[in-house]
């Protein structure tokens, strides 16, 4: 199965403080942790970020189309440059993403136009997942319209989510910090 992969970094980052993208955790700046799976699986590669310091890591980087859009928008504007029709979509903020929760989205993926996960919990993560091109047009009338939250589009259209059991080892993969109180104290 071929894709290409997209990361999100395009994000304002302030609750965080700092851009979380280039933010060293763990003695890798973050966005490091979901290049390291998205070369595992993937040989196109596309970040999705409105700030230049992104080419040190030898990837286009794509600006949003539609400004302060929030993940929508840096979303519309990378798939309208990938030249491939599915794209894995990984966020910045989530340095325990792991090959096998990727693989299982490889392993499920069914030709829908959207493929994600729930946890437990009952939260749908829409920026970890399987994003075909096909949902470009509708996207853009939803932008156009200013119906830019990714969770109400989403499910206008064709999509299927994997629901992962308290018992899955998996969850731990959906960490993420949105503020610097989030992280670990042995970061």
């Amino acid at each position: 199965m071929k894709f290409g992969s997209i990361i999100l970094s395009g994000g304002k980052s302030s609750r965080f403080g700092t851009d979380k993208g280039l933010f060293v955790f763990r003695k890798k700046q973050m966005i490091e942790y979901a290049l390291e799976m998205a070369q595992i699986f993937s040989t196109k590669i596309l970040i999705s970020a409105n700030q230049k310091d992104y080419l040190r890591f030898g990837y286009p980087v794509i600006h949003d189309i539609y400004p302060e859009l929030g993940p929508m928008g840096g979303l519309y504007s990378s798939l309208m440059e990938s030249n491939l029709a599915l794209n894995l979509i990984l966020p910045c903020d989530s340095p325990f993403i792991s090959e096998e929760l990727i693989q299982k989205l490889i392993d499920t993926y069914n030709g829908e136009e959207i493929l994600l996960f729930e946890t437990a919990d009952g939260k749908i993560h829409p920026l970890i997942g399987f994003y075909h091109k096909s949902i470009l047009e509708s996207m853009q009338e939803h932008i156009k319209s200013k119906k830019v939250k990714l969770i109400s589009f989403i499910r206008s259209r064709s999509h299927n989510i994997i629901k992962l059991s308290h018992e899955d080892a998996l969850q731990t993969c959906f960490r993420n910090f949105n503020s610097q109180k989030d992280l670990p104290n042995d970061w």
